[in-house]
C-alpha cells in the first residue's frame, strides 16, 4: 500500500446521473488513484424541507431535500457502482449521512468508511460506523478543540483503524484558510498521524501531504471547474490529478530505495571523473616536468594520485593534448 492513500471524492460530481457517475469513475480509475469516494444520500433519512442550500443552486431544485433526492442511487446500483471499482483494483471509500445509508456502505462490501466534517458530532451514527469494524476516517473541517479531543479518544477506544483527517469547510479553501501547519501542530499534540481533505481545488495542498508522507489526502473531482455543481471550484480537474498521481508514485519511489550508494553508480564515476593530462603538446622523448601536469575527463586511466610519478619520465610518442595521458604514452 502506498505510503499517502489518494482519495478521489465523486461527491455530487455526478449530479444524480447514474452514466456521469461511471464516467468519473473511469477517469479515476485511468489517472490511477487508490481510492474512489462517494457520499450516500437518503432525502428522507437525513433531510428536511427546512434545511438551507449551501450555495444557491441553479433553481432546477425546489429545496435542499429536493437535491439530496435527485442525488440518490438504488441500493443494487451502489452495489454496481461499488463492485464495478473494486473489479478494477481500487479501493471504496463511502460517506453515509444516516443510518441507512450506511448499511447500504456495508452490504455494498466499501473498504473505508469516512464520517464528513457535519457528521463528526453524530454519535448515533459514529457508533453505528464504529461497529462496523471497517477502517474508518474522520474529518474535522466543523469541530473545535474540545471536540476534537473526544472524539479522538472515543475512536481510539472502539476503533484501532481511525484515521483522522485535517480539513476546511469552506468551498474552495483559499491559501490563507487552509492552516496546514495545523496537521503538524495535531500530530505532536495527540501522538497520531494525520491526513488532509482538501477543498482548495489546487495541487498544492496534495502535494503538500504526499511531501510530508501523510497517511492519506482526499480531494474532490470534476471534468471541469466550469461545470455546474456545488463543488466544481473547490475540485481537481483529471489533468491536475494525474499530475499528484504522478508525483506522490516518483516520491514513493525516490524514497522506498534508502540503501543505494552513489558511489556504486562505475561508469558515470568514470564519466565525471579526471585522469591525468598535459597541457600542451608535446613530443616524443619529451621529459615530463611538474608544471605540464593536468587533470581531465573522463577517468579511468590514469588516476590522480600517480601524478606525480610522471614527472622525470619520458615520452614515447607524440602527444597531443587534446587526448588523455595513457601508461603506452611513456617508455618502461
Amino acid at each position: 500500500m502506498p505510503t499517502t492513500l489518494l482519495v478521489a471524492e465523486l461527491a455530487q460530481a455526478h449530479e444524480g446521473s447514474l452514466g456521469l457517475c461511471y464516467s468519473l469513475i473511469d477517469e479515476c480509475i485511468r489517472v490511477g488513484v487508490d481510492v474512489i469516494k462517494f457520499q450516500i444520500h437518503i432525502a428522507s433519512e437525513e433531510s428536511t424541507y427546512e434545511e438551507p442550500f449551501r450555495v444557491k443552486g441553479a433553481g432546477q431544485d425546489d429545496c435542499r431535500y429536493a437535491y439530496w433526492k435527485r442525488m440518490e442511487f438504488t441500493l443494487n446500483q451502489w452495489i454496481d457502482i461499488v463492485a464495478y471499482v473494486q473489479r478494477h483494483g481500487l479501493k471504496v471509500m463511502i460517506s453515509p449521512f444516516s443510518p441507512l445509508a450506511l448499511e447500504y456502505a456495508v452490504k455494498c462490501g466499501v473498504d473505508f468508511i469516512k464520517i464528513g466534517s457535519g457528521e463528526a458530532t453524530n454519535n448515533e451514527l459514529l457508533e453505528l460506523c464504529y461497529s462496523t469494524a471497517k477502517p474508518i476516517v474522520i474529518s474535522t473541517g466543523l469541530i473545535n478543540r474540545s471536540e476534537l479531543s473526544r472524539l479522538l479518544a472515543n475512536s481510539l477506544r472502539f476503533s484501532s483503524q481511525t484515521i483522522f483527517c485535517h480539513c476546511v469547510s469552506e468551498y474552495p479553501t483559499s491559501a490563507a484558510l487552509s492552516k496546514l501547519s495545523l496537521i503538524h501542530e495535531f500530530e505532536n499534540e495527540y501522538g497520531i498521524k494525520f491526513g488532509l481533505s482538501d477543498h482548495s481545488g489546487q495541487i498544492a495542498p496534495s502535494m503538500y501531504a504526499i511531501a510530508h508522507q501523510l497517511p492519506i489526502v482526499e480531494f474532490h473531482v470534476t471534468f471541469s471547474k466550469s461545470l455546474y455543481g456545488f463543488d466544481a471550484q473547490a475540485s481537481l480537474d483529471f489533468s491536475q490529478v494525474k499530475e499528484v498521481v504522478e508525483v506522490r508514485n516518483f516520491l514513493e519511489e525516490a524514497l522506498l530505495n534508502d540503501h543505494f550508494d552513489c558511489g556504486d553508480n562505475k561508469q558515470m564515476r568514470l564519466n565525471f571523473g579526471r585522469s591525468v593530462a598535459l597541457k600542451t603538446n608535446k613530443s616524443a622523448g619529451y621529459i615530463i616536468k611538474e608544471e605540464d601536469l593536468c587533470l581531465k575527463k573522463p577517468g579511468g586511466f590514469i588516476p590522480a594520485e600517480e601524478k606525480y610519478n610522471l614527472i622525470g619520465r619520458s615520452l614515447l610518442v607524440d602527444y597531443d593534448s587534446k587526448h588523455i595521458l595513457k601508461n603506452s604514452d611513456f617508455s618502461s
